[in-house]
């Protein structure tokens, strides 16, 4: 999962490095714009070693290694998320585990907390359906997943194939990111108009228009005539 995040981040124009803080599994990332900076911490655990003292241990220790940089910039603990990648046997994760990712999240103090149980089948998964994408696009990939209607019809309706498997994991990465967005689909729309209209002949667009023009307001119908006559047809014909 390290080098799905490390795609994710980069694409999102962060800067990543490994093992901050003389942590092992574990990510840094931070960039810096016009319009401010985010700063987050990716750990990669799995479930022997996910306890609440671990956290809280971990938590701490990073919270106090940030408050002791040099020249901090100001607003750091409101701009510092924690990630937490929590590798599990299965999906149906149990409710011990479950309580424990709610408490955790839920805390209000230090810095934002997610965590994000996943499979080593649903990493696997992911990683192949990724290779048929460009490597710069994983952005790209993640929301063609999303908006995949068979690939939510199954999510929706199947547990055990790899379908499931992908989408539970691209919209568990939607929810507990916080820096991913879902691409605009009225942006698509535009697209698909604009393609329309270049391939329509001026006659064509005439037409258009005029059909257009004869809407009626909401349960009239259309008259027949009107109709007949915007397509240079007549009743007879």
């Amino acid at each position: 999962m390290k080098d799905i995040l490390r795609m994710i981040l980069k694409e999102k124009n962060f800067s990543t490095k490994d093992q901050p803080f003389g942590f092992e599994e574990s990510i840094y990332a931070d960039r810096t714009d016009d319009y401010g900076f985010d700063f987050l911490t990716v750990l990669f655990l799995d479930k022997e070693n996910f306890s609440k003292t671990n956290l809280n241990q971990y938590i701490e220790k990073l919270f106090k290694e940030f408050s002791q940089q040099d020249n901090p910039k100001m607003g750091w603990d409101k701009n510092l998320s924690l990630l937490i990648m929590l590798k599990v046997d299965s999906i149906d994760i149990s409710s011990e585990i479950q309580s424990l990712i709610f408490d955790i999240e839920e805390d209000p103090f230090m810095f934002k907390k997610y965590i994000l149980p996943y499979t080593g089948k649903q990493e696997d998964v992911f990683t192949e359906q990724l290779e048929h994408c460009d490597e710069n696009e994983i952005l790209n990939f993640l929301n063609l997943v999303l908006y995949d209607a068979e690939k939510f019809s199954t999510f929706k309706t199947k547990r055990d194939c790899e379908e499931y498997l992908l989408y539970d994991l691209v919209s568990k990465l939607f929810i507990k990111i916080p820096y991913l967005n879902i691409i605009n689909q009225n942006k698509e729309i535009d697209s698909l108009m604009t393609e329309i209209d270049e391939s329509l002949t001026v006659e064509e667009k005439e037409v258009l228009i005029k059909l257009l023009d004869l809407k009626e307001p909401e349960g009239d119908e259309i008259d027949t005539q009107k109709l007949l006559e915007s397509i240079g047809a007549t009743e007879n014909e």
